[in-house]
């Protein structure tokens, strides 16, 4: 017990920091700027135990955001924000609060037990979606029970997206009353009809009490003309009395952005140009794929071609990239390439290293074969220094200044036109979005990868590096950015899940854990993920641990220990034939194209993996056994099986198996055995999944087909791929 004389003495002391935190017992104290724990978490108070009276404490918001208040290990705890009760009976709440001063009280008078009050920012953290009133998923995607949301999502979320059905109405009201928000999921159907009246369309759903914004799915190349039409519309909508709170985010892949700081280092310089009013400055970027385009060059393979230009810099120095997987890489000059950058085409022009007054340069050369006919003209910037060209041209023949010119605005004096149209389109996409307050949901969508080193490669590359790009086209981007990552670990439509050695709950650790520890994520409004229906009951549980343990506790270390790469079986996917494997009966290694010749894989299946497979022929009376030792398994903890099987024609039979792990005791309730079928709704594979908890170190795997006379239509083969053997993820 704190002694009342003390007590106040600590609370004087305490009213002088800008967060205040009163009646203060073993109390964490925390400046004006709060204490970062992570890329998306700032923590303001956290005090254990808190004590029995009204406290009071204040917070300063930068920007509009979630606000995380816990009352843990009691009951009866009451918490007000700027006089708002908002525990209302539960331990913990999210809030989503105006920039400013905000003013929170923390009366524990009438509770017990409260071990410890603590209060954070924190980012968006949405689940999409919701469809527990749908129809049920049947061989396309798993249906999740609300109630099972409820425990093992939700409560780590504080946005949800659903279909726009009244249906939903009774839990989008219970959601909004503890603080969440919900969104409608909606198409782009509507947002491409030029003749629509968009506002009076947005309006129609915003409008509803039970939606706090809408969802568009998603930004494709042909919707940059309709962007301007957009921003005005959303202007309209939001300025709509009793709709100013309201909010529309467009789902967008990175292709639909390219570079959106392409701004920094191209810019148009009416200073010194050699023709004309303007030339084009290139600034110094480390990046080897930086480069300024225009692309859809119509050029002839074999016939000569002149490409030129006037050329000056700066304490230069060039940028030298060699080329891989069959690339010739990036120089910094003007270059042609073929589809796929597979050619530079022997027409670089490089700038003299000593040219600081201009110079011209030229190239012949005689294009090779490009796969689609076409190609483009690049622009690489040097590593160092400053680079500048103008009266840029593409000519026919051989002859400078003879043939036709085949570039658009090669002197830059119309602006942009023709040159980097995706991205200088995508400046505006961003700006519409700035200017009405409203957000962009970027696809940071990522499969597994072969390896640990080449996952963490591609994190870096394609997902920090890229929300780093957006981040830089303007100042305040990074409150209109939610990051979504990708979500499959199942149904056969669409699965991230691709290599049977590899753990896909860590490959979404490695994501996570870069994003909570880099410095490019900081700032950035939210985060969730794509989509629920194509996750397991263990994946739903996994992200629901991943949201918590980045996003709400704030954690920079691994939510797992758990490896990459799995060492539990040899050859899981028959990539190496019977390598590692022991059989009876008919059993044998195939290849695919033996299997099912040129039938259609699935562009996000799972099944066939590689290039082999087991193939069982069922006999009368006896079945055929697979099976192998599996290793690394540590006593105690729970694994999960899974393993696909189909048939010749891949046709829609639930094929059984018997699956037995000598050594470990089976979780009978949690066995799965479903049909998923891939994108084109005719290929079918079996799925069988096992929980297993281990009793020693390794156990003995045999797994058997059904013999001949036990299914009333059997099939000729059965053919068995991605047996897969990790850490089970429990309760």
């Amino acid at each position: 017990m704190v002694h009342p004389i003390a007590y106040e003495e600590r609370l004087m002391n305490a009213m002088r920091r800008t967060v205040l935190l009163a009646c203060l017992a073993c109390a964490t104290l925390l400046g004006a700027e709060g204490k970062r724990l992570n890329s998306f978490v700032t923590e303001w108070a956290n005090i254990a135990p808190p004590p029995p009276v009204v406290s009071r404490h204040e917070v300063a918001l930068d920007t509009a955001g979630w606000l995380y208040l816990s009352a843990t290990g009691g009951k009866n705890a009451r918490a007000r924000i700027d006089g708002t009760e908002v525990l209302k009976g539960r331990a913990e709440t999210m809030r989503f609060l105006p920039a400013g001063k905000r003013v929170i009280e923390l009366d524990l008078r009438q509770a017990t037990g409260v071990e410890r009050f603590v209060v954070r920012s924190v980012p968006e953290i949405f689940m999409y979606m919701l469809e527990y009133l749908e129809k049920g998923g049947g061989a396309m995607h798993y249906q999740h029970p609300k109630e099972f949301l409820d425990s093992a999502l939700l409560r780590n979320c504080n946005v949800v997206v659903s279909h726009a059905k009244e249906a939903y109405a009774a839990d989008a009201a219970a959601w909004q009353d503890r603080g969440g928000k919900w969104f409608a999921n909606k198409g782009m159907g509507a947002l491409r009809k030029a003749d629509l009246d968009l506002a009076g369309y947005w309006r129609g759903i915003l409008s509803r009490p039970m939606f706090d914004g809408s969802i568009h799915d998603e930004v494709l190349s042909q919707d940059p003309p309709h962007y301007e039409r957009w921003g005005r519309a959303m202007a309209e909508t939001l300025a709509t009395p009793g709709l100013e709170k309201k909010r529309i985010y467009l789902w967008t892949p990175w292709g639909s952005l390219g570079n959106t700081d392409w701004g920094l280092f191209f810019q148009r310089d009416a200073v010194r140009p050699a023709t004309g009013t303007v030339s084009l400055r290139c600034n110094a970027s480390p990046d080897r794929l930086r480069s300024f385009r225009q692309v859809g060059l119509q050029l002839e393979p074999g016939q000569p071609y002149t490409l030129s230009c006037r050329m000056r810099v700066n304490a230069y120095a060039a940028k030298r990239v060699a080329g891989d997987g069959g690339y010739d890489g990036a120089h910094t000059g003007i270059f042609v390439i073929n589809t796929g950058w597979f050619s530079t085409c022997r027409s670089l022009v490089k700038p003299d290293p000593k040219a600081t007054d201009w110079v011209q340069v030229s190239q012949t050369f005689r294009p090779p074969k490009s796969r689609d006919g076409k190609y483009e003209l690049l622009i690489v910037p040097p590593v160092h220094g400053t680079l500048w060209v103008d009266d840029l041209r593409l000519e026919t023949g051989d002859k400078l200044g003879e043939g036709t010119d085949l570039l658009r605005n090669g002197g830059f004096e119309t602006g942009w036109t023709a040159w980097n149209e995706r991205d200088t389109k995508a400046q505006t996409l961003c700006r519409i979005v700035r200017e009405n307050d409203c957000k962009l949901v970027i696809e940071a969508y990522m499969n597994e990868r072969v390896t640990e080193a080449k996952a963490r490669a591609t994190i870096q590359s394609s997902l920090v590096a890229r929300v780093a790009s957006v981040k830089r086209s303007a100042p305040d981007m990074a409150r209109h950015l939610t990051i979504t990552f990708s979500a499959g670990n199942g149904p056969l439509r669409y699965s991230n899940d691709q290599f049977p050695h590899i753990n896909y709950k860590t490959h979404l650790d490695l994501q996570f854990h870069a994003a909570a520890n880099s410095p490019a994520f900081e700032g950035i409004s939210g985060m969730g993920f794509w989509s629920l229906h194509y996750l397991d009951e263990e994946g739903a549980r996994w992200y629901g641990a991943l949201f918590r343990h980045y996003l709400i506790e704030g954690r920079r270390e691994r939510l797992s220990d758990w490896p990459y790469e799995l060492n539990h079986l040899v050859n899981p996917g028959f990539e190496d034939g019977m390598a590692g494997w022991q059989t009876t009966g008919k059993a044998s290694a195939v290849s695919r194209q033996m299997a099912f010749g040129k039938r259609p894989r699935g562009t996000y299946s799972s099944v066939p993996e590689g290039k082999g497979l087991l193939k069982t022929v069922p006999a009368a009376g006896a079945a055929n056994t697979f099976g192998q030792t599996v290793r690394n398994l540590k006593p105690g903890q729970a694994y999960v099986l899974k393993l696909f099987a189909t048939d010749q024609q891949s046709s829609r039979l639930l094929l059984p198996a018997t699956i037995e792990l000598a050594g470990a005791e089976e979780v009978v309730s949690l066995a799965e055995q479903r049909l998923w079928t891939i994108r084109n709704g005719k290929t079918f594979w079996t799925m069988h999944k096992r929980i297993f908890r281990a009793r020693a170190k390794e156990a003995m795997l045999r797994i058997s087909d059904a013999p001949i006379g036990s299914l009333a239509k059997g099939p000729d083969a059965v053919f068995w791929d991605f047996v897969q053997f990790e850490p089970y993820f429990e309760k």
